[in-house]
């Protein structure tokens, strides 16, 4: 879901002077979590240490039109070794949740403030190889898990696939076709389970 990144603390530490401005990445991937960043070094952003990747990482922009219409983002990682390329292609990326932190620094290294930017997951993975091998991870916010259908349903068959001794919802199918009267015991007619 792409967020307004914009919070107060960070237009304070725009306006108060020499401040810095970056981006940075948390995969949880299958295996472990990877923190990154757009800069150089270790920081450590709400106490987690995220390594910076230079220039050897890279956010492609995103622009808001103004719709709730999901926008997809691409973080791409440049390798130079085809034995990490392999690593990269190996590990099971799709569907790892993926969180872009704004992020501000001073002059002494020292995070000031953070904001959410964009959180969703993982749809697809890329690779591109020659000179330089580059991995592409294709992130769809949030949003557009709300285009998808939901398979599972309000019915006994669906409730047993998730709880296999509970008949909490045996009664859905006849409820639904009958009358339900409001008021006195004696106005409504008597409930008999169906044969399961």
């Amino acid at each position: 879901m792409m967020y307004h990144p914009y919070t107060q603390s960070i237009i304070n530490d725009l306006a108060a002077g020499h401040v810095e401005m970056g981006f940075a990445v948390e995969i949880m991937a299958p295996s472990a979590p990877v923190r990154v960043h757009t800069g150089v070094g270790e920081v450590v952003i709400n106490g987690e240490l995220y390594l910076g990747l230079g220039s050897l990482g890279s956010i492609s922009p995103s622009k808001s039109d103004g719709s709730t219409s999901p926008k997809d983002i691409t973080l791409s990682l440049a390798l130079i070794d085809s034995s990490m390329l392999a690593l990269a292609l190996n590990e099971k990326m799709v569907g790892s949740q993926v969180q872009i932190v704004m992020f501000t620094y001073g002059a002494d290294g020292q995070v000031k403030s953070t904001a959410v930017a964009v959180a969703g997951k993982i749809t697809s993975v890329s690779a591109v190889t020659g000179d330089e091998n580059t991995v592409n991870y294709s992130c769809a916010n949030e949003l557009e898990g709300w285009q998808s259908i939901c398979s599972w349903r309000y019915t006994e068959d669906s409730h047993l696939l998730r709880y296999p001794d509970d008949h909490g919802l045996r009664c859905v199918g006849e409820m639904s076709e009958r009358t339900i009267p409001w008021g006195s015991r004696s106005d409504a007619p008597p409930f008999i389970y169906g044969s399961s």
